[in-house]
């Protein structure tokens, strides 16, 4: 709006101009001052609207909302096969996109975002957790079997993930036989946050 303003004032400017170079010869000069006048706001008009579309053509991505969860399993687990981690505690859940129910987070918004997740195997069992979207496999981590029964084994998996609103992430067991997997607490923990919105 204020671009084409400035288009509609400087046509304005110029009719008034050429009728005054009409009427009187003793105006030139201010008539040429005035000319240069509407070319320099010409080209301020230019650059505006090249500005203009440079930023429409970056709009793409753009930061305009928080959100965020950190949540961490009190509890030892003993999994099975494609079992979802479930993580009892919810520190942080900044606009309520993690479900402590189902152990999932859900996408508020589509953007870019960030997740982490850290696993510790009880001692003498080992344990392959796979992090999920959407039912697909997008990392893995693997804690191995320590000795028991002092000596426990962590793995973690921190990745950058483009979510759809209403998209998935959790954390599962992988493959292990049934009961093998073991989950021990306060170690196992799951987090993300949204780096920036796509709109």
């Amino acid at each position: 709006m204020f671009i084409m303003y400035l288009v509609f004032l400087s046509v304005f400017i110029f009719v008034d101009i050429r009728d005054a170079r009409s009427m009187s010869a003793d105006t030139s000069a201010e008539t040429e001052k005035l000319l240069r006048k509407v070319e320099e706001l010409t080209n301020v008009i230019g650059t505006l609207n090249a500005t203009v579309m440079r930023l429409t053509s970056q709009k793409d991505v753009r930061v305009n909302s928080t959100y965020g969860f950190y949540a961490y399993a009190t509890q030892r687990q003993n999994l099975y096969s494609q079992q979802v981690i479930k993580f009892d505690y919810v520190e942080t859940n900044v606009g309520n996109c993690f479900d402590v129910t189902t152990g999932k987070f859900r996408a508020p918004v589509r953007g870019l975002y960030f997740f982490d997740g850290n696993i510790m195997a009880a001692p003498g069992h080992y344990i392959h957790i796979e992090m999920v979207k959407n039912g697909r496999r997008v990392a893995s981590i693997f804690a191995a079997k320590g000795e028991y029964p002092y000596d426990d084994n962590t793995g973690s998996a921190a990745i950058n993930l483009v979510l759809q609103k209403g998209e998935e992430v959790w954390l599962r067991d992988q493959n292990d036989p049934d009961g093998e997997a073991v989950v021990t607490d306060p170690y196992a923990m799951f987090s993300g946050f949204l780096i920036n919105e796509i709109v």
